[in-house]
């Protein structure tokens, strides 16, 4: 994953952790791991669940790429979404 910063500057985001299961930073992991909950949720139509999971993962992203100064998250061309 790649990021554009406040400076226009586009970086790659490096691992900051030790886990084994994931590249790049563990928040950004994390992000994931809750979109994939918050969309089982809504597809399960637990739509409070689904609410209450997004509103609290945007502001952990927002807060982290406020932190980061990251203004632009860019997938590379070879990662695969869900």
């Amino acid at each position: 994953m790649r990021a554009r910063l406040n400076s226009g500057q586009v970086v790659t985001l490096e691992k900051d952790c030790t886990c084994l299961a994931h590249e790049g930073p563990h928040w950004l992991y994390v992000d994931e791991r809750e979109r994939a909950e918050a969309s089982r949720a809504l597809k399960a139509h637990e739509i409070f669940e689904h609410i209450f999971i997004e509103q609290a993962r945007l502001q952990a992203k927002a807060w982290n790429m406020t932190r980061h100064g990251i203004v632009e998250l860019i997938p590379d061309t070879t990662e695969a979404r869900p």
